[in-house]
């Protein structure tokens, strides 16, 4: 939450931009699930790679995705969303690849948007 330790203070810029369908402003919260400090994460000036693309995937997609999550992984963090497909099939290369890997997604925290998707988010969350 805007305050905590851990808020990314590159958020609160959000209050300042032009609003897109009626709706600007930074999140209200923000739910993180790992070791690393999500401040710290969003902070970083580093380059960081953002994977995304259709739900309804063919497997040559996914597959695609997936290899290069886990090879860029070893170098960059990994932005995707929460969705099937691509997105997932991205969280799970960069999984894979051993580093952080960063998923958005409406919902309250502990629960991933629906129940197919519990093997991306792990097996605590849901």
């Amino acid at each position: 939450m805007p305050g905590d330790g851990e808020w990314p203070e590159r958020l609160d810029g959000l209050d300042h931009v032009e609003p897109l369908n009626g709706m600007a402003g930074s999140p209200i919260a923000l739910w993180a699930v790992g070791p690393r400090d999500l401040g710290e994460l969003c902070q970083s000036r580093l380059p960081a790679v953002a994977i995304v693309g259709a739900r309804a995937a063919t497997h040559y997609g996914c597959d695609s995705a997936n290899e290069l999550a886990a090879q860029l992984a070893g170098q960059f963090p990994v932005i995707s969303g929460g969705a099937y497909g691509i997105d997932a099939a991205a969280h799970r290369g960069a999984f894979v690849g051993g580093r952080a890997h960063c998923g958005g997604h409406g919902g309250r925290a502990g629960r991933v948007v629906s129940a197919g998707q519990q093997p991306v988010a792990g097996p605590d969350r849901g």
